[in-house]
């Protein structure tokens, strides 16, 4: 669809220029009443850079968006069928995860929960099979692996939900906390890709989610090791959706990595008050959720923004470094709040 600022952009220069001389006299008697003064000329000129920018935003936008689709145009939305489909949804026990997997339930498709937590009584009755498994040990991931295509069989979506967000000053982080927060915030999805990923290559069928944050944009100070590893699951996007183009010629495998702003979860409980005193509510995990399983649903890879109104923030990498430190001091906690919040946890 083309951006309403294109639209009002082109309209107005039609009116200027194009419309019949009554109009254009109407138009101008309504300028010359206004308080400030501006000339049709730089009106005219102002209108369309705003017109070429806005179009050049949006041309760019779709071919972006084709391109995270594995350069493909068109969803391959006739190949799905939600009532036989089978999806593997890590930490799917609550939070986002939960959220999720309900709404892939909801659909029809048949839902398998690896979680280190117990399946709540909620969820007994939503999931085909809940699995405890500890995501971190690939051996583990492997033999539940066959364990799911034996009961089941083979999963076409996997959402790598998993993350744990406990952190410390980078000087003071105890090794056994920053060993265990990048191998469940990262290094699980490398298992979790290589047992499941190979069949839904086989298949040229499949959608992965790796379930991200608005910190792979912008990296916050108080949670380092955490940031650390979303930025990270960039990286691991953008070479497994070029390895499953150009290696295993699969391109009809999606991905999709996921950028939620601030969500009220169990992982930021503890730090939920001073967050949203600086940077206002919370999403909830439900919104997030259906979020999530409306994007599988729509049969597209893609690089998922929530709220899609901080989209802008994809192009911070771009940024001079003062404008970049500017935008995160506006948000940053000093370390006597941060003092008080770890002491919470």
């Amino acid at each position: 669809m083309v951006p309403t600022t294109s639209l009002a952009s082109a309209t107005a220069l039609y009116l200027l220029t194009r419309s019949s001389q009554s109009t254009q006299r109407t138009i101008l008697e309504y300028l010359q009443k206004l308080p400030f003064t501006i000339a049709p000329s730089s009106l005219i000129t102002g209108l369309k850079w705003l017109l070429a920018l806005s179009l050049t935003k949006y041309v760019s936008s779709t071919l972006s968006g084709i391109a995270l689709n594995n350069w493909k145009v068109f969803a391959d939305t006739s190949r799905w069928n939600w009532s036989e489909e089978i999806a593997v949804v890590t930490g799917g026990c609550s939070g986002i995860g939960e959220e999720i997997t309900k709404a892939l339930a909801a659909k029809g498709v048949k839902v398998v929960v690896l979680d280190m937590a117990p399946l709540p009584d909620r969820l007994k009755n939503v999931v085909a099979l809940y699995l405890k498994c500890d995501v971190t040990d690939g051996d583990a991931v492997d033999a539940v692996a066959d364990e799911i295509r034996a009961k089941i069989g083979s999963p076409s979506i996997l959402v790598n939900n998993a993350g744990i967000g406990n952190d410390y000053p980078i000087f003071d982080a105890p090794n056994a906390k920053v060993k265990q927060l990048i191998d469940v915030n990262l290094t699980s999805h490398w298992y979790t890709c290589r047992a499941f990923a190979p069949d839904m290559v086989k298949r040229n069928k499949g959608h992965i989610v790796e379930i991200a944050s608005m910190s792979s944009f912008v990296s916050v100070g108080s949670f380092s090791s955490y940031s650390a590893t979303k930025i990270a699951l960039v990286a691991l996007c953008e070479c497994l959706r070029e390895q499953l183009r150009t290696w295993y010629r699969a391109p009809n495998v999606h991905v999709t990595n996921v950028h939620p702003l601030w969500v009220a979860t169990p992982l930021v409980a503890f730090r939920q008050e001073l967050i949203e005193k600086k940077s206002g509510k919370m999403m909830s995990a439900q919104f997030v959720g259906k979020e999530v399983a409306d994007q599988i649903f729509r049969c597209r890879g893609t690089q998922l923004v929530i709220p899609k109104s901080y989209s802008f923030l994809r192009t911070t990498r771009a940024w001079p470094v003062w404008l970049l430190d500017t935008l995160k001091g506006l948000g940053a906690n000093t370390r006597e709040e941060l003092e008080a919040e770890m002491k919470k946890q």
